[in-house]
């Protein structure tokens, strides 16, 4: 009895004290951003799925600097097939598919995408 608590109090240290279900399934993005020296390119905050992320879901808002930038924004990356940019306001989003946590390029729910403004 004792090892079985010893073993629980390190999974809720290891998870910042939160004790997770083994069952629970999640989506999770990381975006990487890229941007030529003239301009910055933001993606947050990210959107956290639990289960699945629905198609067209917002992953996350698109901001890119200066004000007055003109240019495009695209998408590369493992995953990137699987998510599109919406134009009006710019956003991230699922693509035409729900994701779930064996979709992305990994099959472990981790999706990788890069987005890249050009001018």
């Amino acid at each position: 009895m004792h090892r079985r608590l010893t073993l629980a109090a390190l999974l809720i240290a290891a998870t910042g004290g939160l004790a997770l279900p083994a069952s629970a399934a999640s989506v999770n993005v990381v975006v990487t951003v890229g941007s030529p020296a003239s301009t910055a390119v933001s993606c947050a905050p990210v959107a956290s799925f639990t289960g699945s992320a629905p198609a067209g879901a917002v992953v996350c808002p698109i901001t890119v600097t200066p004000s007055n930038w003109t240019g495009s924004v695209a998408l590369s990356g493992p995953d990137a097939a699987l998510f599109s940019i919406g134009a009006t306001p710019l956003q991230l989003q699922v693509g035409g598919t729900a994701l779930s946590n064996t979709s992305c390029a990994g099959g472990n729910g981790q999706c990788n995408v890069t987005l890249t403004a050009t001018p």
